[in-house]
């Protein structure tokens, strides 16, 4: 990734903090490993608090404040050409992750639908949400470990949208 310049502490902590909605996301998916590694929720407590918030409807049927959180995010953050391009990128990178959570939510319901009755699916699911939350997991402390240090996260696929939607 071309480098833009340094990044002061602020715009570091303004670069992690948008890592906090798909990491709420996550959270339900994590529920068959947190079962089998007692103490590993208290870690997370933090995040379910933030997906608790989140998670209140406005208009119940319509939205809820993740998804207002989410067009927030993109309308006055990625799209404004006056925050540093650190700054952008990472918001963009964090919401295409959330929608990756979204998209493994919405197949897995499709797939709920038509395979739930065999005998296998409940096992399926739950390798399917792990290997997810592991998958966020991991790209969460590697974003948040390379923010730190001023440098942006190159991440397969999500690194090229983000940096499309911020290369103004």
């Amino acid at each position: 990734m071309a480098w833009r310049g340094g990044t002061s502490p602020i715009e570091r902590l303004y670069s992690c903090l948008p890592y906090a909605l798909p990491m709420s996301a996550v959270i339900g998916m994590g529920a068959f490993l947190f079962s089998q590694i007692p103490g590993l929720a208290i870690s997370y407590i933090l995040f379910f608090q933030i997906g608790q918030i989140l998670s209140f409807g406005i208009i119940p049927p319509l939205f809820d404040l993740r998804f207002v959180v989410w067009l927030v995010l993109f309308l006055l953050v990625v799209r404004n050409g006056r925050i540093k391009h650190f700054v952008r990128f990472n918001t963009m990178q964090a919401l295409m992750i959330d929608i990756c959570i979204v998209l493994v939510s919405l197949l897995m319901s499709l797939i709920a639908q038509i395979m739930a009755g065999l005998p296998f699916f409940v096992e399926f699911a739950q390798t399917i949400f792990t290997a997810t939350f592991i998958a966020v997991n991991v790209a969460f402390i590697y974003a948040i470990v390379q923010i730190v240090r001023g440098l942006y996260p190159e991440m397969p696929m999500l690194s090229d949208i983000a940096y499309h939607y911020t290369r103004y």
